[in-house]
Parts: structure tokens; C-alpha cells; sequence
């Protein structure tokens, strides 16, 4: 942590509605707004397992790029599987810069989260499979496709696992709770498929509450969850979250609960 006592730190507020949420940013700017490649050295001398990084960041200042691009250049070098989210935010920078360098940093990436509205949005490629082609470079390429579900593709295969069934209260953070209940199962090793499915149960949790953090899920559910054949993995469905820090959501309609 580096404190910098020139530059205010970065706030967020976020303001839900029925059927809608506005998010305001205040960091123009801010701390993290001027970050820069030294800013990495200690984490250079002691290389993590796993880096995930964001398309938001280079967005932020040409400091933020410039160091993105020393990190991506860093961590290639070493052991450490690079996983990129590409993160697309119209308002932070212009289309084409944006989808220029974005798919510039995607194709450095071990790993790649991409929305399939933001793909097209970007690129225009309509389904997974011309994402694919486009992006060919990292080792795997995880598409989201909203409430329809999201597929991997690895090496010289693919995998679709549909999204699960739930009442959505807020979209905010969906996106980065699957990210992180996708890295969670790679780094357990998980087959691909589970990888999947515990992405799209970190995401129901932020679907289905306005708060930004919840206690995981009972290891038990998690279990079996993870356990079910594919037909009963469709009708999967999740109790409502409550908004405060709590484990008392459980897995409905599936037996071994």
C-alpha cells in the first residue's frame, strides 16, 4: 500500500432502483488514478500463483496503461497465470481506443472474462463462437451470455453450463463475483465445468441482493451443487440473499439438502 497525500482516494455511490441502478464514479483524479508501473516492483520480486487485472485500469490514465502494459509484459515472463477481465466502460475512454487496446491486452491473458453484450458492443461478433476466433490467443476464454449461462473454451474444446434460475435484485458486481468463483475452482483444480458452475453461484449471489459482500455458502451446498448431473443442475434454484452479511441461504429443490 502506498499512501500518495496530493491525490484525493477514489469513491463510488451507488443508488438502486426498481428495475435499475445508477452508479456514480468520483475518481478523476484519485490515488489510484495515477498508479504507475513501480508501483509493482515488490509484487515482481515475489511473483503470485494468479494476477487478475482489468480493462478498467488502463482506462483510467496513461499512467494506469503504461503500467499495464509493464505488468503484462512482467508476469509473462514468469509463472504466474495472467487472468483478464475485459471490463468495457463506454463512459472512461472513446469506442475505438477502447476496443483497440482492449483485445490488445485480451490477447496477452492466460485467462479472459468477456461479456457477450460488451463483445459485441466492441467488436461485434454475435455468439460465443466468433468470440473465439477473435480472441485466440489466451489458453482459456470464459464468455458470459447474461441469464442464458457462459462458456469456456480451453485448449481445443468448449463447455456451456446454464445460468441458474434467480430473483435479480441488482446486477451490480455480477460480473467480477463470477470472476472469482471462476479463479476459485482453477485454483482447486476444478474440471472446467465445476469452474462454471461455481462462477454462476457467486453471481446469483450478487444478482439477488443490492449489498456488495456476503459470507460464501455453506460448504455443504457448495458440495452439492457441484455434485449434481446436468439435468438437475437446470432446475437449481436459489433462495433470495438477504442484504445483511449472513449464511443462511440454501439450495432449493435438489434433494440432498
Amino acid at each position: 500500500v502506498e499512501i500518495d497525500e496530493n491525490a484525493p482516494t477514489g469513491v463510488f455511490f451507488k443508488d438502486p432502483g426498481l428495475g435499475r441502478t445508477r452508479v456514480f464514479y468520483y475518481r478523476r483524479g484519485s490515488a489510484a488514478s495515477l498508479m504507475r508501473a513501480e508501483l509493482l516492483d515488490p509484487v515482481l520480486r515475489m511473483p503470485p500463483q494468479l494476477v487478475h487485472l482489468t480493462g478498467i485500469t488502463p482506462a483510467l490514465s496513461q499512467q494506469c496503461d503504461d503500467m499495464m502494459s509493464q505488468l503484462f509484459h512482467a508476469f509473462r515472463k514468469s509463472s504466474t497465470t495472467i487472468s483478464f477481465d475485459v471490463n468495457f466502460r463506454e463512459s472512461l475512454w472513446p469506442h475505438a481506443k477502447a476496443a483497440m487496446r482492449l483485445i490488445e491486452l485480451a490477447q496477452q491473458a492466460d485467462v479472459v472474462f468477456v461479456g457477450l453484450d460488451e463483445a459485441q458492443a466492441l467488436w461485434g461478433p454475435r455468439k460465443p463462437d466468433d468470440l473465439r476466433t477473435l480472441i485466440d490467443q489466451p489458453r482459456v476464454l470464459v464468455v458470459k451470455n447474461g441469464a442464458i449461462g457462459a462458456t469456456v473454451y480451453h485448449e481445443e474444446d468448449s463447455e456451456f453450463v446454464p445460468a441458474l434460475k434467480v430473483d435479480v435484485r441488482e446486477p451490480v458486481g455480477a460480473g467480477d463475483a463470477f470472476a472469482a468463483g471462476w479463479l476459485s475452482g482453477l485454483l482447486r483444480n476444478l474440471p472446467h465445468g465445476q469452474r462454471l458452475r461455481l462462477g454462476h453461484l457467486l453471481a446469483s449471489d450478487a444478482l439477488s441482493s443490492t449489498a456488495d459482500h456476503h459470507a460464501p455458502k455453506a460448504k455443504p451446498c457448495l458440495h452439492a451443487a457441484l455434485s449434481v448431473n446436468e439435468a438437475e443442475w437446470v432446475d437449481v434454484t436459489l433462495t433470495p440473499q438477504s442484504d445483511n452479511v449472513g449464511t443462511g441461504d440454501v439450495l432449493e429443490n435438489y434433494p440432498g439438502i
